[in-house]
């Protein structure tokens, strides 16, 4: 029996050798104490029979699994912790952002942002604005009544936004008429968090 195949053979009896492997793992952790010896001793190892092209084939598959598992362990714990975030900024963010927004109207204060130990709150004020909220309706509409917000697109009509909430608006202005497929967006203040390591 070669060299090659008693190392072979010694690493096939440990099957449990490792079922999650440290961050150092290396191929030798696979064999035995004394065939490990053997090797560290200047014996050589080659892969150069059935045995050690089976064993090759074992230990990579090994790599590989360790591979699979690590990644589903970091995806399982990314899903609870962006789970945990988002329970966090439910119970919270309404508090916070309600905080933030007193808080730049205090007398002296200066700019919308607020600064604090741990990161930064800016507040951005929208004005109030109209959305396609259902854009078939829309199209519709702007068929029969709005044809300049309508293009062609090889065989197909494709409703310019732009077009279609610009005329939406001039009708609002006009007759206080909503245009089919409008949805109006209030103006508001939002708060956008700012902490050291990037943006929320």
């Amino acid at each position: 029996m070669t060299l090659n195949t008693t190392l072979v053979n010694a690493a096939m009896d440990i099957e449990q050798a490792a079922n999650l492997l440290d961050d150092d793992m290396d191929w030798l952790d696979y064999l035995t104490a004394e065939a490990r010896e053997v090797v560290r001793s200047g014996g050589e190892f080659h892969i150069e029979d059935e045995d050690s092209a089976d064993w090759y084939l074992k230990i990579l598959g090994r790599y590989e699994n360790e591979l699979g598992c690590l990644h589903a362990q970091y995806l399982q714990r990314v899903e609870r912790v962006t789970k945990a975030k988002a329970s966090f900024e439910k119970r919270f963010g309404e508090e916070f952002n309600h905080y933030v927004l007193e808080a730049i109207k205090r007398p002296g204060f200066k700019g919308k942002t607020l600064h604090l130990s741990y990161g930064s709150a800016a507040v951005t004020s929208y004005k109030r604005k109209l959305k396609v909220a259902n854009a078939a309706a829309a199209r519709a509409f702007a068929k029969q009544s709005v044809p300049a917000a309508i293009t062609i697109v090889p065989a197909t009509e494709k409703l310019s936004v732009s077009s279609y909430t610009d005329a939406a608006q001039q009708a609002l202005n006009d007759t206080g008429e909503i245009m089919p497929g409008i949805e109006i967006v209030p103006e508001c203040d939002k708060v956008a968090v700012k902490l050291p390591g990037g943006e929320k």
